[in-house]
């Protein structure tokens, strides 16, 4: 693969057509229950969602002052080893909740990354190339960006990073690292 960075912005038109409904985030539905909005929105974090992205995850809800249908609130959830996972939350009828992770991208959807990440290098550099992300979910970093390694025909590694710039559309900027 060449050293020097390079950028590669996929249009939507291109992204949706293999990362549609497969992008990565992940929402969530869950009956309230009787029990505050901010609980049931930690219960299903830390029971369902840390199963779901297999990560022990410990949630941290602001209460909502206002839970009526409609309503809009955010979650967060700290992994074991620090990185913070962002939530949107709506009420979207009585007694329901629906959340949406923000950053992550889990590990059953990674593959629908790297296939689309490999189709944009190798048009790129003129050649096949395969990307690993790994086996477990990625959280986001603050800049939105998650790092995959890319192996061309020849052997070669490079990091692979890409900007994800909206994670349910699965539009992203693709670039290859020094």
């Amino acid at each position: 693969m060449p050293v020097s960075p390079m950028l590669l912005r996929l249009s939507s038109a291109i992204a949706l057509g293999l990362l549609a409904s497969a992008c990565g985030g992940a929402s969530f539905e869950f009956s309230i229950g009787g029990v505050s909005v901010e609980d049931a929105a930690v219960t299903l974090i830390e029971d369902d969602i840390s199963a779901q992205v297999g990560m022990a995850l410990e949630a941290d809800c602001p209460a909502v002052p206002d839970p009526d249908v409609g309503t809009e609130f955010s979650c967060t959830a700290t992994t074991a080893d620090g990185a913070v996972i962002e939530f949107a939350g709506l009420i979207d009828e009585e007694d329901h909740i629906d959340l949406s992770s923000t950053n992550v991208i889990r590990a059953d959807r990674l593959d629908v990354w790297e296939r689309s990440g490999a189709g944009a290098v190798s048009e790129l550099i003129g050649g096949p190339v395969e990307i690993d992300c790994g086996p477990d979910a990625v959280v986001l970093d603050p800049a939105s960006e998650m790092t995959c390694v890319g192996t061309d025909q020849f052997g070669e590694a490079a990091p692979i990073i890409y900007t994800i710039t909206d994670l349910d559309a699965g539009d992203y900027d693709i670039r290859i690292g020094e």
